[in-house]
């Protein structure tokens, strides 16, 4: 079972690859959607826990401790149904009120981008187009607007494959094999884009987090970790009916892409996709920070 534990706990705790080992942050700020939303547009609460698109904590909570502090809500200014535009919008409207050169901020946002959007632009290369720039160009005028305002320790994230998810996974291969190939577009022009702050900006140290690649890992090796269903929202399966998720006590809370929001989520040794994201409760004590083995790139 530990096993099981530190190889989520990695996933999460690949958010502070990148940093030198010897690092220690002062605090932690985040921008984004409901991956991060700890309340600010609260969730409905009959399946979900305490305001969030979860059946339990989320990651920032989690990370938060992990880096030797208590959460502060205050300092998360994420917002559930974000997209990329949305989260320049909360940058900008972040005002420091203390030095945040030691700070850790953490930029995350793009699915729903994909997930509101997908419907309008359908198979229209152009349109595509036209969104991922303008996707890409938000966060990276995120991580510039950042950095006028004291940031030096930025992590950006990238968009896990929203075809994979109970919202989108029942389309045709062909249309989600389409769909697949914009996230990637994304995923490429953000890294490269990334690639061209850090020259202008060496006193920043900016790190992009392959969370595509480790959740495509997670899904594709799930048996190996004796799960069986990947597909299913865990909210309109049968054999979940009388039971509570935010209540489920040995449940593997993984955070999920937005909108039909899915969580991984063990319960009878079963790998569900459920109808809301869930947070990383990890098993570990090892302060991993080594951007080779977890993916990230750093600066």
């Amino acid at each position: 079972m530990k096993a099981r534990w530190n190889f989520y706990f990695g996933l999460a705790w690949g958010l502070v690859a990148g940093a030198p080992l010897a690092l220690s942050y002062d605090a932690l700020y985040a921008f984004g959607d409901s991956l991060t939303d700890t309340g600010r547009e609260p969730a409905e609460p009959l399946f979900h826990y305490e305001g969030r698109w979860s059946n339990g904590r989320l990651w920032v909570e989690y990370l938060s401790v992990r880096l030797g502090f208590p959460y502060n809500p205050d300092n998360n200014l994420a917002h559930s149904g974000a997209q990329t535009d949305d989260t320049l919008g909360q940058v900008r409207d972040f005002v420091p009120t203390t030095d945040v050169g030691w700070s850790l901020f953490v930029v995350w946002a793009g699915g729903n981008d994909f997930l509101q959007e997908y419907d309008k632009n359908w198979f229209s290369d152009a349109s595509w187009d036209r969104q991922i720039a303008y996707s890409v160009g938000n966060l990276s005028n995120a991580v510039v607007e950042l950095y006028s305002k004291g940031a030096r320790f930025v992590l950006v994230p990238n968009t896990v494959d929203v075809t994979d998810i109970s919202l989108l996974n029942w389309l045709p291969d062909f249309v989600r094999d389409y769909f697949r190939g914009k996230v990637g577009q994304f995923n490429r022009q953000l890294a490269d884009a990334l690639d061209q702050i850090r020259p202008a900006y060496p006193a920043l140290t900016l790190v992009y987090f392959d969370f595509y690649g480790q959740v495509k890992s997670l899904l594709e090796r799930a048996r190996d970790y004796g799960f069986t269903e990947t597909r299913i929202d865990a909210l309109s399966d049968v054999t979940f009916a009388g039971q509570k998720l935010r209540r489920a006590g040995r449940q593997l809370r993984f955070l999920g892409p937005h909108s039909s929001h899915y969580q991984i989520a063990w319960n009878h040794r079963r790998l569900v996709l459920c109808g809301c994201h869930s947070s990383f409760t990890p098993n570990c004590d090892s302060h991993q920070r080594d951007p080779a083995a977890l993916g990230a790139r750093p600066a």
